[in-house]
C-alpha cells in the first residue's frame, strides 16, 4: 500500500514550495483558537454530522440488493455480495465520529484558508487551484457558518459542495478539493508524522487506510441521496419512491439492534417487482460513473488507496490562459453577415 501511495502522490507533481506551504498551513490550522474560526468550524461540524448520520441511517430504508448494488463497484472485490450498512447506530458512535471528522476536516482546512476573492492566495500556494463554482460555495458555506444561521440549511450546502467534488469528470490533484486532500493526508500523516488533528473536540486517532475508507463510505451514502433528490427520477417517481421507503422502519437503527431479518417472499418481490427493478437500474450506471475504480472522478484514486488496483493514475495538466476579444463592426450589410444597423 506504501508503495502505491507513494508512486500516487509523487505522480501528483507538488512542488517544493507547495509542500512547504502546506506544512504550515496545517500548522496554522492547528493553532487556530480564536472565538470566530473555532465557531465556524464547530458549526460546520454539526452541520455535516447531522446530515450524514440522517443520511447514513436512511440507507437502510432501501431493499438489500440496492445496498449490495452500493457495494459491488469495487469496495469489497473479494465479498461481491456484501450490503452496505449503516454507521448510525448508537455502538457505532465513536466510529462514526472518526469518520465524519475526516470530512469536517477537508472542509474545514479549506474555509480556513480562504479569506475572500481575489485574496485565496493561500489555497493556490499549496497547489489547489479550485473553478470559480466551487470557490463560491467555499465562500457561501464559510460566511454562512459564521453568520449562525441554519444548521440544516448548512448541511445542505456542504453536501452539494461534497457532491461537486465527487461528481468531478476531469478531478486531478490541483482542481478537486478531495483528490487535494487525499495529497495533504498523504504529505502529512504517511511521508511525515505530523501532529494529528483535532477537530471540533474530535482528536483524530484514524490511520490513513481508515481515513480513506471513511471517505469511501460516506461518498456511496452521499451519491445514493443526490441520485434519489436531484437526479433525473420524474417527479411522480421521486414521490413514488419516496412513499415507499416511508414505509420502512428503521427504529431498530436508534435501538441499536440488529437489522430485521427480510422474508425470502419479500426480498424475492423487491428484486422482482418492476418498480424496484426500474429503481435498480436507474441506480445501476450512477454508481458504476461515480464509484469505481474507472471513475473519472475522485473515488477511481480513492478506491486504488483501498484495493492498489488501478493502472498507474495519470492527470491532465490544467493550464489558465487569458484571452482577449476584439470585435469590429460595419454598419455596410456587404461586409458584415450581422451589423449594429444604420445610425439614426
Amino acid at each position: 500500500m506504501d508503495s502505491i501511495v507513494e508512486e500516487w502522490y509523487r505522480s501528483a507533481e507538488f512542488t517544493d514550495a507547495q509542500q512547504q506551504a502546506i506544512a504550515e498551513a496545517r500548522q496554522r490550522f492547528h493553532a487556530a483558537n480564536g472565538p470566530t474560526t473555532k465557531g465556524t468550524i464547530d458549526r460546520i461540524a454539526v452541520a455535516i454530522t447531522q446530515t450524514f448520520t440522517d443520511s447514513d441511517a436512511m440507507v437502510e430504508r432501501w431493499p438489500s440488493h440496492i445496498r449490495e448494488l452500493m457495494n459491488r463497484f469495487s469496495r469489497y472485490p473479494a465479498q461481491p455480495d456484501r450490503k452496505f450498512e449503516t454507521w448510525a447506530r448508537p455502538r457505532d458512535q465513536e466510529k462514526r465520529k472518526q469518520a465524519v471528522s475526516v470530512w469536517i476536516s477537508l472542509l474545514a482546512f479549506l474555509v480556513v484558508n480562504w479569506k475572500s476573492y481575489g485574496a485565496d492566495g493561500a489555497l493556490e500556494s499549496m497547489g489547489l487551484n479550485l473553478s470559480w463554482a466551487l470557490k463560491d460555495d467555499v465562500d457561501a458555506i464559510r460566511y454562512y457558518a459564521k453568520s449562525g444561521r441554519s444548521l440544516k440549511v448548512l448541511g445542505e450546502m456542504t453536501n452539494t459542495f461534497f457532491m461537486k467534488m465527487i461528481k468531478d469528470a476531469t478531478a486531478n490533484p490541483h482542481t478537486n478539493p478531495l483528490t487535494w486532500w487525499l495529497a495533504v493526508l498523504i504529505q502529512t500523516e504517511v511521508l511525515d508524522n505530523q501532529p494529528r488533528w483535532t477537530v471540533a473536540g474530535v482528536q483524530d486517532t484514524l490511520s490513513f487506510s481508515q481515513k480513506v475508507e471513511a471517505i469511501d463510505h460516506y461518498a456511496r451514502v452521499l451519491v445514493l441521496e443526490d441520485a434519489i433528490y436531484r437526479g433525473d427520477l420524474s417527479p411522480a417517481q421521486k414521490e413514488d419512491l419516496q412513499s415507499s421507503l416511508n414505509q420502512v422502519s428503521i427504529s431498530w437503527i436508534y435501538q441499536d439492534a440488529e437489522r430485521p431479518a427480510v422474508g425470502p417472499r419479500q426480498a424475492l418481490f423487491e428484486s422482482v417487482s418492476h418498480k424496484w427493478r426500474t429503481y435498480t437500474e436507474y441506480m445501476r450506471p450512477i454508481f458504476a460513473e461515480w464509484l469505481t475504480g474507472q471513475s473519472t472522478g475522485p473515488m477511481s484514486t480513492v478506491i486504488l488507496f483501498l484495493h492498489g488496483k488501478l493502472e498507474n493514475p495519470s492527470y491532465r495538466k490544467v493550464y489558465k490562459v487569458k484571452m482577449q476579444i476584439e470585435e469590429d463592426f460595419s454598419i455596410d450589410p456587404m461586409t458584415a453577415a450581422c451589423y449594429p444597423g444604420y445610425p439614426d
